[in-house]
């Protein structure tokens, strides 16, 4: 195996798992730990990872990116349970906004025979609901982003402007009560705002590991949101928060509730 594909299976084995050991990666690998620190060298010099005594830790930041197949790879039973809920609030001859969002990938699953108008910036969707002949697709253009394969810019950003959805499913990289729902860039954040702004409903699908975080670009706050669909038993505050804000929450249970990641 060449270098540069260890270090990446190194990336999403720190995404997966937040920390790693030399000795495990050793054995993993089949390298002698020597070869495991030199390449934890190179990604402590990319600002990927912090070494620590014995392995290392995945490198706290607000601006981060884990590439799509990282990332659809992780709490996958956890989305699905998620996905089913969302699926519950959407009804035939809907008009519906779906996001380049894992999670809401996989609600993409449970609506394919359902008789719906789908608006998307995901590539992903697109492919999946192509066959679906009851489905009218939209894709809102701009550039394709192929670590997220999504469809992003101002010009994406404009195109929606000009729908009126009746409801919106979309995620987030984090939430929190003080600073509200944040996303990793602007360009993602530019859609999601977008999106909010012109749905009559919007439905925020968020596992545990994003809540009580805050990432590199702020979307907005709460007051736009109808609901908030999770894997987990929101702690007294969140349930408070959501009930001052008339915000829906329905927690679905973890099947793996995994490690912390940053992501």
């Amino acid at each position: 195996m060449l270098s540069i594909q260890r270090r990446n299976e190194i990336k999403n084995k720190l995404w997966a798992q937040r920390s790693v050991t030399v000795s495990e990666l050793a054995e993993h690998f089949n390298v002698s730990r020597e070869t495991i620190r030199r390449d934890f060298d190179a990604l402590e010099a990319e600002g990927f990872l912090t070494k620590a005594y014995g392995g290392a830790m995945l490198k706290k930041r607000v601006k981060s990116e884990a590439n799509y197949e990282v990332l659809s790879e992780i709490f996958v039973e956890n989305k699905q349970r998620i996905a089913k809920k969302a699926a519950d609030f959407i009804y035939p001859g809907e008009c519906i906004f779906l996001d380049c969002s894992t999670t809401v990938m996989r609600l993409v699953h449970e609506i394919k025979e359902r008789s719906l108008i789908v608006i998307t910036n995901s590539f992903k969707v697109l492919q999946e609901l192509t066959e679906s002949s009851n489905i009218k697709l939209i894709s809102i253009g701009g550039e394709l982003n192929l670590k997220t394969y999504a469809f992003e810019g101002r010009l994406a950003e404009q195109y929606i402007s000009h729908f009126h959805l009746d409801k919106a499913f979309i995620s987030c990289r984090a939430l929190s009560i003080q600073k509200g729902l944040s996303d990793k860039d602007e360009e993602e954040a530019w859609i999601h705002r977008a999106v909010i702004e012109n749905a009559n409903a919007v439905y925020l699908l968020a596992d545990h590991n994003k809540f009580d975080k805050v990432t590199f670009m702020r979307i907005c706050d709460f007051d736009n949101i109808t609901g908030v669909i999770t894997d987990f038993k929101l702690p007294e505050e969140w349930k408070e928060f959501f009930h001052s804000k008339n915000i829906a929450f329905y927690e679905c249970g973890a099947l793996d509730m995994g490690k912390d990641l940053e992501i």
